[in-house]
């Protein structure tokens, strides 16, 4: 049996609303899920009653684009309360600022002589949050580009043309807001911030003292070797081991959810992480 902790719905760059979600990890034979979307937790209450009537366990989730020391990391965090006022009020402030930055980088597409116009993007979004994805897929169909990954290589990735860097938030107030929030914090795809994985000892060392609660070993593109790496370290850290397929839909159509014989997550990763929201829940109220 499998779990996946790790999924993004049409709230944000997922194509897939939190209600078909659950009903494909039913399909699929997933225990428990997990939908993290980008700054936003807007589809968690869905989730959760679609869970209810399918009879999947939904976790509440979120994942947060930050920056420790200068490198970027993505903090995944579980088991809050979305209406928590911290939290709340963190996530509007990331909202805010992506729709600053949306604004930003249709002018330089302007400057670029692309007329596109933030109508044309929130129609390829929908309900959701406007991302880089919708931008691409508006480039696409307006014909300015041929692919949508020629849009990020000439306009919208790192460096490109129309490219807009995020506001910069480090990640302990990430961390501390999830806790606020009575959460559970998780490095997200630590390979992807150093396949190598050279680096990441020490980065994982550091957030640990923060207060980081998990790491996310399982994931498509860690390999055994690698998994096995970033489990060792999760112990040497009194930290817990997640995973998930960081499944977008359509807009990533080469990732499946887990479950497959390709990629699995364990039921004792899920098994954990309640536990650790179980006993993170009861200090803090022995703190109160």
């Amino acid at each position: 049996m499998s779990v996946d902790l790790h999924i993004h719905s049409h709230f944000s760059d997922g194509s897939n609303s939190p209600t078909e979600i659950v009903r494909l990890a039913k399909k699929r034979g997933l225990l428990h899920i997990a939908i993290t979307d980008h700054d936003t937790a807007g589809g968690v209450p869905e989730a959760l009653t679609a869970g209810l009537i399918d009879g999947v366990r939904v976790t509440s989730g979120v994942e947060v684009s930050v920056r420790h020391q200068g490198v970027p990391v993505h903090i995944l965090g579980y088991g809050f309360a979305p209406d928590h006022p911290q939290m709340a009020a963190f996530m509007a402030t990331l909202q805010r600022e992506r729709r600053g930055r949306n604004q930003a980088m249709l002018a330089k597409l302007a400057d670029c002589g692309l007329a596109v116009s933030l109508d044309e993007v929130k129609s390829e979004a929908g309900i959701g949050q406007i991302g880089r994805p919708h931008f691409a897929k508006t480039l696409v169909k307006k014909g300015y580009v041929p692919t949508f990954d020629e849009a990020f290589r000439q306009y919208l990735g790192r460096g490109a043309k129309a490219y807009v860097p995020r506001p910069v938030h480090c990640t302990d107030e990430a961390i501390e807001m999830i806790h606020a929030a009575h959460g559970v914090a998780v490095l997200a795809h630590p390979a992807n911030i150093d396949p190598s994985l050279r680096t990441v000892p020490g980065l994982v060392a550091e957030l640990a003292a923060l207060g980081l609660d998990g790491l996310e070993a399982y994931y498509p593109t860690h390999s055994k070797t690698m998994r096995a790496r970033l489990i060792d370290m999760a112990k040497e850290n009194g930290l817990i081991v997640t995973g998930g397929s960081d499944y977008h839909g359509a807009l990533r159509p080469d990732t499946n959810l887990a479950g497959s014989r390709r990629f699995r997550v364990p039921a004792e990763v899920g098994r954990a992480l309640l536990v650790r929201m179980t006993e993170d829940r009861g200090q803090k109220t022995e703190k109160s």
